[in-house]
């Protein structure tokens, strides 16, 4: 399902598009497309739900083993393995995201000229406080968003390889 903006934001969309397929043209300020997202469009943000994440900055915080050895019973810090990292990662990233409150949403448009595209959102929702939009961006799947973000925001705790895990511990 397409959503259909209204023809002020559609404008600026077709720009968007245009710019996705040639960078020589100029990117348009994405920013007045926030008020309708928040009120008119909120139930395609909602429908758009890719899902929770966490910055990699939030997660490299309790990538050490002094975090390791205060949630998980090993008494010496020599005893702990890269398998024990890995693993107590993986575990705090998943509960991290569990409980986030920042998502990922796309929304699928299309445009008259161009092919189909996808408005992309990242944003922080508070029950009290509302919608609080991170990023909007065109791109031409949701898949090539994520694939820029790789290592930015991670939605999945496979969404780091072991190796990287290591290579950012610190010990």
């Amino acid at each position: 399902m397409t959503t259909i903006f209204p023809p002020k934001l559609q404008k600026i969309l077709d720009k968007a598009v245009l710019h996705l397929w040639d960078k020589a043209i100029p990117l348009p300020d994405l920013s007045s497309l926030e008020e309708w997202l928040e009120t008119d469009g909120w139930d395609d943000v909602v429908s758009g739900i890719q899902g929770s994440y966490i910055h990699l900055s939030e997660a490299l915080e309790f990538f050490n083993d002094e975090d390791l050895m205060e949630y998980v019973d090993i008494d010496q810090q020599l005893k702990i393995t890269n398998d024990d990292r890995i693993s107590f990662a993986r575990n705090h990233m998943e509960y991290k995201i569990s409980e986030s409150m920042d998502s990922f949403h796309s929304i699928a448009f299309e445009t008259k000229k161009m092919p189909p595209a996808v408005l992309c959102i990242t944003m922080y929702y508070h029950g009290q406080g509302g919608a609080e939009f991170h990023d909007i961006s065109v791109c031409h799947s949701t898949e090539d968003y994520l694939r820029d973000c790789c290592g930015e925001i991670i939605m999945d705790p496979n969404d780091l390889s072991d190796l990287k895990i290591i290579e950012m511990w610190k010990k």
